[in-house]
């Protein structure tokens, strides 16, 4: 018995919202997308700590050895490749919402980083790339009595 196809493009549809809006929001707040037509783009948060910024990527079904991090002009980049699995054909998918392609996504960082001491760790198709804040610009606590 055949699957019914209902509302077959509503998915894409949103999806394509989807990466609309992430890329307004890049844009607005200084994340740059170089490929915006490769379709694969990983979705990303960054926290600000006390002495550290942390960057977490979602990568999954991408390998460690197609992953590039560096450092350009204040940015740090993260680019790579999503590989598609050599068996798929796309003639028999009832649906096909898997996103392949290049990615490369830049982020501006502060001056007052540590680069010698950047650090990425990749598991389980999670990257945790960790910059560390310089000595002078982390936050303190410091109590001052009131008089």
């Amino acid at each position: 018995m055949p699957i019914p196809r209902r509302f077959p493009f509503v998915g894409r549809h949103f999806m394509n919202l989807k990466s609309d809006l992430d890329r307004i929001y890049d844009e607005f707040f200084g994340d740059e997308d170089e490929e915006p037509g490769s379709g694969f783009i990983p979705p990303v948060n960054i926290e600000e700590t006390g002495s550290d910024f942390i960057i977490t990527a979602e990568l999954p079904g991408v390998r460690k050895e197609d992953v590039s991090i560096t450092l350009q002009d204040d940015k740090l980049v993260l680019s790579g490749r999503k590989h598609t699995a050599r068996d798929e054909q796309k003639d028999n998918f009832l649906r096909y919402e898997r996103l392949f392609g290049r990615f490369n996504r830049k982020f501006n960082l502060p001056e007052a980083i540590q680069t010698n001491n950047i650090d990425a760790v990749f598991e389980d198709g999670v990257l945790k790339i960790t910059v560390p804040k310089a000595k002078e610009s982390q936050s303190r606590k410091i109590n001052i009595d009131i008089k």
